[in-house]
């Protein structure tokens, strides 16, 4: 998230990136779950929440804790 903000690479790079990323995104096929769903990954309710945009390691949102 943070290379994606502070970039200063040129709008032809940055489609080319968006490009590449839909194309990986595009791999993460299957079954979505609904966001009430808790995560198979999570240990919930008293473990490891891997998902936690506080401090899961899988959110990109979470601060590196």
């Amino acid at each position: 998230m943070e290379a994606t903000v502070r970039t200063a690479a040129s709008p032809d790079t940055l489609h080319r990136v968006a490009d590449g990323v839909r194309a990986v995104t595009s791999q993460l096929t299957g079954r979505r779950r609904s966001r009430a769903e808790i995560p198979e990954v999570d240990e919930f309710p008293t473990g490891t929440r891997i998902y936690s945009p506080v401090t899961g390691a899988g959110s990109p949102l979470a601060p590196p804790v």
